[in-house]
């Protein structure tokens, strides 16, 4: 038995090495037995795409999706086999027990379906890219080699095809400049046994190059395959790329590497092996489009690290290693996985690069049931929301923010699939695995940005969205069981208040209370420039009928209010349209206590699109009281009237952690525990009235919440 140290590839090993010609792999009960030869991979946590339909349409091509936690529950299409998380536990694969769950390892699984089930050739590519035919890639069997006399064991495949300023990613960064000519070929019939075809607009190039360079890339699609020989090696990737049979082994995506890293470390393996089988890789000329989802270039170049620094040796590396001559192909492959493995380029420190894993497995349920699914080491009456990214921003870097990280991170991933921290630059001392969004939060008074470059990165499922969270926040999660996940989750259900907006915003101030801090004369001239843009302006679009229903043509005399922003929620649906306002309020640097409020009041047709919650809030001397006395605030009364939330609560500090963790591991979310019934309106209040917790009106809200 064969296991190569920390790489899930020796698990799918053995149960190729011991198949006789990859098809003694048991068959699933109650799955299709029926076989193709030409199959199609993806795993997607999209519904079908345009690319995903015409592959299915594809005559002779079979596709298999292979679904993760995030793909759609009811994910179904004509011609395709979609292998959701209950069916892969009925898979008869060795390697099922190792793949993490929302990891692109996954894909594994289709690859040995597709083996079980007859393939002959597997198409491996991304639900984003555009098809520039109807089908496939085909291999062709006159094509050219590749030659140079000095021996160069690497080139660069995008020279051959108009644009050797470009390298693909993983091209050993030492061969940019400089590197010696392989435009030398000669024409001979070749059958190259993996042909990477390229993709052109946004083709694979890796974080430096997307960072320096210009992109909107064409290839020249005239020029036929270019076969490498034996003893000259390229990276290629898994994007779009055509596997013969005699290739089907080498399809396994290793999954203790980066995201960025693992099919490239997969394509040199494959490459060296393939000379021992007299295979050859190819590369063809473009046969897709991509247009790639948002990507923070920073993070992949933090994930590509392994790529810049280590690519040049592996090819080296592989180019020296030769195999005994009286293995065969499965020991070979064995072992030359493990020498990697050993070598240091598939075996990570699983900490240093965010592969917690192993520990989030065992704390996984066997057998999860359903998007809600608890896990081992919380209350079984916890809920899971897998649809739901959460997303925490820092309004600034201050001591012991990591701790508070870890701690929210720790928190929150049983619950939430995905979380994503956002603020200003990203802290150098924070952890490079955390995926973090940089805006301009300007201190956190302008969450509206970070929100709005969050939905750039990161899509959220359909059905789903994206809660927002301050660090300074607590949430009873329980309630989330009670909330509408398409609903826009805030305080109230914004509404124009039919009022002198500077008449309200003077008897603010005559309060003496801070309300000036947020209601200015200058924010309220902001506010109206945007509004006028939407309605008359360049910007003019649907939002600008939204304001004239609702405020009126007089922006004097309606306004949407202002509210504390430190919790709200956008449903997937609504996120462009956030996206859009968003844009135009940070042109004006306009507050989110301001901004917000507005910018839900026109994307929102009225009140029965919000879920409103109970928040609590401490002020006055209560905020100080909460920070000295953490426990018997939280620990014995928890939050004041059944609220969903409280603000603020320091987590920075050695009690008030304690008492977190004391109070959130004693929540329960059973059945019988009542949860927030209806919508709520109001705020609670603590530190307001003479008894400490006061139920208020709207107007009163806005009185305490600048009392700081």
């Amino acid at each position: 038995m064969l296991y190569v140290r920390g790489v899930v590839l020796a698990a799918v090993l053995l149960t190729v090495a011991d198949a006789k010609n990859l098809h003694v792999i048991s068959s699933a009960p109650g799955l299709a037995r029926d076989k193709h030869s030409n199959w199609v991979v993806i795993t997607t946590i999209n519904y079908p795409t345009d690319t995903v339909k015409r592959l299915a349409k594809a005559p002779g091509w079979r596709v298999v999706v292979v679904a993760d936690q995030k793909t759609p529950r009811d994910w179904q299409l004509y011609n395709v086999d979609i292998l959701d998380l209950e069916k892969q536990k009925e898979l008869d694969y060795k390697v099922l027990a190792l793949l993490p769950y929302n990891h692109y390892g996954r894909k594994n699984l289709g690859y040995l379906w597709a083996i079980q089930h007859g393939a002959t050739q597997v198409y491996e590519t991304d639900d984003d890219n555009e098809l520039k035919l109807d089908e496939p890639p085909a291999l062709s069997g006159l094509s050219y080699y590749v030659y140079d006399a000095s021996g160069v064991e690497v080139c660069n495949p995008y020279a051959f095809f108009g644009q050797p300023q470009i390298w693909p990613r993983g091209y050993p960064l030492e061969h940019i400049k400089g590197a010696p000519s392989c435009t030398n070929f000669t024409r001979q019939p070749a059958q190259p046994l993996i042909l990477q075809g390229l993709a052109d607009m946004d083709p694979d190039v890796d974080a430096i190059y997307r960072l320096t360079q210009p992109l909107g890339i064409a290839f020249d699609s005239n020029v036929p395959l270019v076969v490498f020989p034996h003893g000259v090696m390229a990276p290629f990737n898994s994007q779009n790329t055509l596997f013969a049979r005699d290739a089907l082994w080498g399809l396994l995506i290793p999954v203790t590497t980066t995201f960025r890293v693992c099919d490239i470390w997969r394509g040199y393996w494959v490459q060296r092996l393939l000379w021992e089988i007299d295979g050859n890789l190819a590369f063809g000329p473009p046969t897709v489009n991509q247009f790639r989802n948002p990507h923070n270039l920073l993070h992949d170049m933090a994930e590509e690290a392994d790529l810049y620094a280590k690519a040049g040796d592996l090819v080296k590396l592989l180019s020296s290693w030769r195999g005994a001559s009286v293995k065969k192909l499965p020991d070979l492959i064995g072992d030359l996985a493990q020498i990697m493995a050993d070598s240091g380029f598939w075996e990570q420190d699983l900490k240093a690069v965010g592969y917690r894993f192993p520990k989030r497995q065992k704390r996984r349920p066997a057998e999860p049931a359903s998007v809600e699914v608890a896990r081992a080491h919380t209350p079984a009456s916890w809920r899971r929301y897998d649809a739901i990214i959460l997303v925490v921003n820092f309004n600034k870097a201050y001591d012991g923010m990591l701790k508070v990280l870890e701690l929210l991170r720790e928190a929150y991933q049983p619950i939430f699939s995905r979380i994503i921290f956002t603020g200003g630059t990203r802290p150098s001392e924070f952890p490079g695995e955390e995926r973090w969004v940089e805006c301009d939060g300007s201190g956190g008074s302008m969450m509206q940005s970070c929100l709005a470059n969050v939905m750039q990165e990161v899509e959220a499922p359909h059905g789903g969205g994206y809660l927002m969270l301050g660090d300074d926040v607590i949430i009873s999660h329980c309630q989330l069981a009670a909330f509408d996940p398409k609903k826009v989750w805030f305080q109230r259900a914004v509404e124009a208040k039919k009022e002198n907006l500077r008449s309200f915003v003077d008897d603010m101030a005559a309060l003496g209370n801070g309300g000036t801090w947020a209601f200015s004369h200058d924010q309220i001239n902001a506010v109206h420039r945007v509004f006028r843009r939407f309605m008359t302006g360049p910007l003019q679009n649907r939002f600008g009928k939204q304001i004239s229903q609702k405020l009126g043509e007089d922006l004097e005399e309606a306004h949407f209010g202002g509210d504390n922003t430190d919790v709200f929620y956008i449903p997937t649906h609504l996120s462009a349209d956030f996206q859009l306002a968003a844009a135009a309020f940070a042109h004006e640097s306009m507050l989110a206590e301001i901004a917000i409020p507005a910018i839900l009041g026109i994307i929102t047709e009225g009140p029965h699109e919000f879920q409103v919650f109970k928040p609590l809030y401490y002020w006055n001397e209560a905020r100080h009281s909460v920070m000295r006395e953490p426990s018997r605030f939280l620990v014995q009364d928890g939050l004041a009237g059944r609220a969903f939330m409280l603000h603020p609560f320091k987590l920075s500090g050695a009690d008030a952690a304690k008492a977190f963790w004391q109070w959130w591991e004693a929540l329960s979310c059973s059945d019988g525990e009542p949860l927030l019934d209806g919508n709520w309106e109001g705020t609670v209040g603590v530190g307001a009235g003479p008894n400490g917790i006061v139920d208020q009106d709207e107007n009163h809200m806005y009185i305490n919440m600048y009392a700081r």
